[in-house]
């Protein structure tokens, strides 16, 4: 996806301006956000999660429905876009990795119990997992990404929440032999430029780019999409089975969880207020989880 961008731009832009990739290793994830902002990298594109720390209000783009051009109709995408200006960014798309009828993420499980009981099972998982595993039964364990399979492997955890598209790469259906369903969750992506460095450009220039991350939040959420479908359908010739959570506690699980992002959402006092004015916007325009 970001090879097509950095073509795009190239093409849009008749080769005058080029675009350069470097990592992801070139600058940890956690600190890719400050380091555009300060303008040792001109663009980034990145998940919310790895900038929390910074700008909260992002988080909350994992609790709505994604919708690439109502969000711009109806002023979500704005609400974050002024969010981000605040620490010299100008946000140029926000890329969905599901459509709305999907889920972003899934529970890949070494064995399950009846009704997708997670019932004191451990689960690997992040800070951002918690309200729906515990809503689950479940307990979270933090470990690092590398250590995943070995966990499955030995049994010292019984499972791992991870985003559908890209799960397959880690091999971790080897030891983890059930999806449990429905999946959950909203996935999004960042794509942002220093704004010092789009001031330098023309206006010519910066319009282009404007244009190509609105059209990137169309193409890339497909792509997304079509990797997710791929995925599932490669895990179940594995054979790997799908299970599906009593309806009733997994919707209950679910509220949990979106209801912690959208605390989460406004944890900075930049962003508190912010984060109530969009969860009213999103509420009104039908987007909020």
């Amino acid at each position: 996806m970001v090879a097509n961008l950095a073509e795009r731009v190239r093409a849009g832009s008749n080769g005058r301006i080029t675009v350069r990739i470097a990592g992801p290793d070139a600058v940890r994830p956690p600190d890719q956000f400050d380091a555009v902002s300060k303008g040792l990298f001109d663009l980034v594109f990145t998940t919310p999660a790895f900038h929390a720390g910074a700008i909260s209000l992002a988080l909350a783009t994992y609790a709505m429905r994604p919708d690439p051009v109502a969000w711009r109709d109806n002023g979500l995408f704005e609400a974050f876009e002024k969010d981000y200006e605040r620490h010299n960014l100008k946000l140029l798309a926000v890329v969905h990795g599901e459509r709305a009828e999907s889920g972003a993420y899934q529970l890949l499980m070494r064995q399950s119990s009846a009704g997708g009981e997670l019932a004191g099972q451990r689960i690997r998982g992040s800070r951002n997992y918690q309200p729906l595993i515990e809503g689950l039964g479940g307990l979270v364990v933090l470990m690092p990404d590398a250590e995943i399979a070995a966990g499955l492997q030995a049994g010292t955890i019984d499972g791992v929440a991870w985003p559908v598209g890209g799960a397959i790469d880690f091999r971790w259906h080897e030891h983890a032999r059930v999806m449990l369903r429905p999946t959950f969750g909203r996935r999004a992506f960042v794509l942002a430029i220093n704004g010092d460095r789009l001031r330098r450009l023309a206006a010519g220039d910066r319009t282009m780019l404007v244009e190509i991350g609105k059209r990137l939040e169309i193409t890339g959420m497909a792509a997304l999409e079509e990797r997710m479908a791929a995925d599932i359908a490669r895990l179940k010739e594995l054979g790997v089975a799908e299970v599906s959570i009593e309806s009733e506690r997994f919707n209950r699980a679910l509220a949990r969880y979106y209801d912690a992002l959208w605390e989460a959402a406004g944890m900075h006092a930049a962003s508190a207020e912010p984060a109530r004015g969009l969860s009213d916007l999103a509420q009104k325009t039908g987007h909020a989880e």
